[in-house]
């Protein structure tokens, strides 16, 4: 479902930055710690975990009939169905008890480690998801670089090597996959959390199911794609994924959704 229709929190995040309220004892508290809080999440992740279950299995069923023909679409399709499941079923009423550990539990196990094809993976990523509006595409990359002003000194400034393209022509899968995987993010930190925050404004579930998906692969020993074996970065990026779509869920959720620019919404994450 969209999560222009989700619950909307009693407090948001852009007019009150410490989201206090009463909790059940009468006294002032922050929601996310409350005990009402952590047992509605806990209900929730539990009915997550489940559905993640059922979901494997649905997907393996459905993507039998790509087995024989191109085993590894099969599998990539596997995995991209559960982020997507993952991403539809979690909403902002899970705020900071996401994690992607549901994700990576489930995954299918490959008989033997996954090959990175960058044009198989583009492919399934179509078939699941819409980011190919241009004019989506131009809102996102604007938004970006309002960001990357800020940041003279920024990677994404740098000249694109020969035979690869700057990042504001590359589409916006091929992007993400970049920085979540390829990327050095000791001087990009700010960038890649720009760029979930804001994929996540402009494409909603379809950037955070592309973005959890990589983000698993990075915690599954069955992939060794790129970066994922510096193991603080990949809990960073876990971590970073978890705060970025939670941030824009409850912005979209708000009463003052289209007010705020990307500077904004990243400041303070």
């Amino acid at each position: 479902g969209d999560y222009r229709g989700s619950i909307v929190f009693e407090n948001d995040l852009l007019t009150q930055p410490d989201v206090r309220k009463l909790d059940s004892t009468g006294r002032a508290g922050d929601w996310r710690g409350s005990p009402i809080r952590a047992a509605h999440g806990a209900r929730l992740m539990g009915d997550l975990v489940t559905e993640l279950a059922a979901v494997a299995d649905i997907n393996a069923e459905g993507s039998e009939a790509l087995d024989e023909a191109d085993p590894l679409s099969a599998y990539y399709h596997q995995c991209l169905g559960l982020a997507r499941e993952w991403a539809d079923s979690g909403g902002s009423q899970l705020g900071a008890d996401r994690t992607i550990a549901e994700v990576i539990e489930h995954l299918p196990e490959p008989p033997e480690e996954v090959p990175f094809d960058v044009d198989k993976l583009a492919a399934v990523v179509a078939q699941f998801t819409d980011v190919g509006s241009e004019a989506k595409l131009l809102e996102f990359r604007t938004g970006l670089a309002s960001v990357l002003e800020l940041l003279p000194s920024s990677p994404l400034h740098a000249e694109a090597a020969a035979g690869e393209e700057p990042w504001y022509e590359k589409d916006f899968f091929h992007l993400m996959a970049e920085l979540v995987l390829f990327t050095d993010l000791a001087d990009c930190q700010t960038e890649l959390l720009s760029a979930i925050v804001w994929g996540s404004v402009v494409y909603g579930r379809d950037s955070s199911s592309i973005v959890a998906f990589l983000a698993a692969t990075r915690g599954h020993a069955a992939f060794k794609w790129g970066r994922s074996d510096h193991e603080e970065e990949t809990t960073w990026v876990q971590d970073t994924l978890i705060k970025g779509v939670c941030r824009a869920e409850d912005y979209l959720a708000s009463e003052h959704v289209g007010e705020a620019t990307l500077p904004d919404l990243v400041d303070g994450l």
